[in-house]
């Protein structure tokens, strides 16, 4: 049965490479997903995994956290309103990046690429395009 939720909330849902659909546990970690869609350059996807809700449960949620976001894994991105979601890109992801801010609670960066990034035998760098896959 679905959810009825606000139609005017905007919303999305993250679904990793094996069809697992990210559980609210897991997504109250997530503080920012930002997905970089350029015609002519390689998709890229961050999502940024905040500490600052971390509890003496929360110690095991995002280390359950953590096995979904593995190198090498995909994600697929959906957004939207309410309870109507639509796809919005897929990548891999390639790093995870820690971040120790002197002002603010340690986070986690996670960057992914459009699969298509394999093709050129490495990460790809900022603004890279299509045209140099060979």
């Amino acid at each position: 049965m679905a959810v009825n939720r606000d139609p005017f909330a905007p919303r999305f849902r993250l679904t990793m490479n094996n069809g697992d659909v990210l559980s609210d546990d897991v997504l109250r970690f997530i503080s920012k997903v930002e997905y970089e869609d350029e015609s002519d350059k390689m998709d890229k996807m961050t999502i940024t995994l905040s500490t600052s809700q971390v509890t003496d449960k929360g110690v095991e949620d995002i280390l359950d956290a953590s096995k979904y976001f593995k190198e090498g894994n995909s994600v697929l991105l959906e957004g939207g309103y309410g309870n109507s979601l639509y796809p919005i890109g897929k990548v891999e992801i390639v790093k995870r990046q820690p971040k120790f801010p002197k002002d603010a609670y340690p986070s986690v960066e996670i960057v992914g690429y459009d699969p298509f990034f394999k093709l050129m035998g490495h990460e790809p760098d900022k603004g890279v395009n299509y045209k140099q896959i060979k």
